[in-house]
């Protein structure tokens, strides 16, 4: 019923205690601009397929129960300015892919279980944005990075 919603520009369930997986039948909203999951109980991965959300400004899939890694696809919402996958079970590598994300202003990757570091392609955005991720993925030192503004200890 949800993909009917052809027009709706924001789909916002914060704190709603969602314990599903994200539907892939969102991706038929193409006119969404902001869709905010955050504070549920979200499980499995980031569906691909939101990458045909093209005219997506902010993407707040934080504090879920999200596992798997980040679809490379991701860096196809080329109008994406807020990105927030922070306090999930994501895994994996960043994909560098991410750095095609040029309106980028926000991103929010703490409280994951990535390996490596950030790619520097990431770092190399040219546009000014904040990132905060864990101390583990932050190439340099943290605080001095030209790369992350904020960096945090794994939560024990």
């Amino acid at each position: 019923e949800l993909a009917k919603l052809t027009s709706l520009e924001s789909l916002i369930f914060l704190y709603n205690g969602l314990g599903e997986t994200i539907p892939s039948e969102l991706a038929q909203l193409t006119s969404l601009v902001h869709l905010d999951f955050a504070s549920n109980s979200l499980d499995g991965s980031i569906p691909s397929e939101l990458a045909k959300l093209t005219s997506l400004q902010s993407l707040k899939l934080d504090r879920n129960d999200l596992d798997g890694s980040i679809p490379s696809e991701v860096g196809k919402l080329t109008s994406l300015m807020r990105l927030n996958f922070a306090a999930n079970n994501l895994d994996g590598s960043i994909p560098s892919e991410l750095a095609e994300l040029s309106s980028l202003k926000s991103l929010n990757l703490v409280w994951n279980d990535f390996s490596g570091i950030i790619p520097t392609e990431l770092c190399d955005l040219s546009t000014t944005f904040f990132l905060s991720a864990n101390k583990d993925i932050c190439p340099g030192s943290c605080g001095s990075s030209e790369c992350c503004d904020q960096c945090y200890s794994p939560p024990n």
